[in-house]
């Protein structure tokens, strides 16, 4: 059975989170974020690329399956989960969405251990379990497991 992998940064420092990758033999991470920034040191995309370089990983940065502003500022005022991934589902199904689905679905096809990156750690309150969910409607017997 194939798996795919989910991993969020927060609580985390970039050597942890680069010893979790490595324990987890990921191939490519694949960054889920709209904007590959970030105020904790070493998760900024260049560092993440660097970082996932010198581990003999493939870093990916797929801005379009990142969570829009407008739906995290409502999320963020409101709280409404099951409104704000309902919204990203129906944000990650226009086709240039899809598209990036479709060229994850065929890494994991191929072998490749895929890693999907946000945030936050907790993957049930992350946008990245929705892009996770798409792979498994495409692949039922691809197992997903957040590390």
């Amino acid at each position: 059975m194939a798996c795919m992998l989910t991993v969020g940064y927060e609580g985390r420092d970039a050597k942890e989170f680069a010893k979790v990758l490595r324990g987890f033999k990921v191939d490519v991470l694949v960054d889920v974020r709209e904007k590959p920034i970030s105020r904790k040191r070493g998760f900024a995309k260049s560092a993440l690329r660097k970082m996932s370089e010198s581990l003999g990983q493939t870093y990916l940065h797929v801005r379009s399956l990142g969570s829009p502003k407008a739906l995290r500022d409502r999320l963020k005022r409101e709280g409404d989960y099951p409104g704000f991934f309902e919204e990203y589902r129906e944000h990650a199904s226009a086709p240039p969405q899809r598209a990036e689905i479709r060229h994850i679905r065929r890494m994991v096809e191929d072998g490749a251990n895929v890693c999907l990156m946000c945030y936050e750690r907790d993957a049930s309150r992350c946008h990245r379990s929705v892009v996770a969910e798409m792979v498994r409607e495409d692949l039922p017997d691809v197992e997903v497991v957040d590390i």
